[in-house]
């Protein structure tokens, strides 16, 4: 799907029920999603309105990827509005997602690095990338399928505000001059 706040939904969801994600770039072609969907050994797959018609023909087409989807609409609400299920624990080497590269060099592959496991990429990011301050928030402009999503997980952690484009005028804060 695009960068929304769905998105951010979906993933803390997955993570919630001690799932592993594996975001997909919404521009890729329909067979680099299928290459993925079946590499990674998905077994759900949630997408928005606007890609669910792709995703339907690779899952229900001749493709081998087999995987239920659940598009945003009527069934995500229902489902989101249910109630909770107990959080499942994880060990912090779990894994939490799987990276794919969109495939320049050929077809998309995970990749090994960064750490995938959220205590990792936690861990890496305030050695090698930022500390994050009061101040600071994170405005998504980069897909969340790759390294939007690795910058969302330590400013959530740190009570710090993280907006996709779509929400970004009303959800960012303003600053005094």
């Amino acid at each position: 799907m695009r960068n929304r706040p769905d998105c951010i939904e979906a993933l803390y969801a997955v993570w919630h029920a001690g799932l592993v994600a594996v975001p997909v770039n919404a521009r890729l072609h329909r067979d680099e999603i299928a290459h993925i969907l079946d590499d990674s050994g998905s077994t759900v797959v949630v997408t928005d309105e606007e890609h669910a018609s792709d995703i339907t023909a690779l899952v229900d087409g001749e493709r081998s990827a087999r995987a239920p989807r659940w598009s945003l609409g009527e069934r995500w609400r229902r489902v989101a509005s249910a109630e909770p299920i107990p959080l499942t624990a994880v060990r912090p080497e779990d894994p939490a997602w799987l990276f794919y590269t969109s495939g320049t060099t050929g077809g998309p592959r995970c990749r090994p690095d960064p750490p995938q496991s959220a205590h990792g990429v936690l861990s890496y990011f305030a050695a090698d990338i930022d500390l994050i301050s009061v101040q600071d928030s994170v405005l998504h402009a980069a897909p969340l399928s790759h390294g939007s999503g690795i910058y969302g997980l330590p400013h959530v952690a740190k009570g710090r505000s993280a907006c996709s484009r779509s929400r970004a005028a009303s959800t960012v804060p303003r600053w005094p001059r």
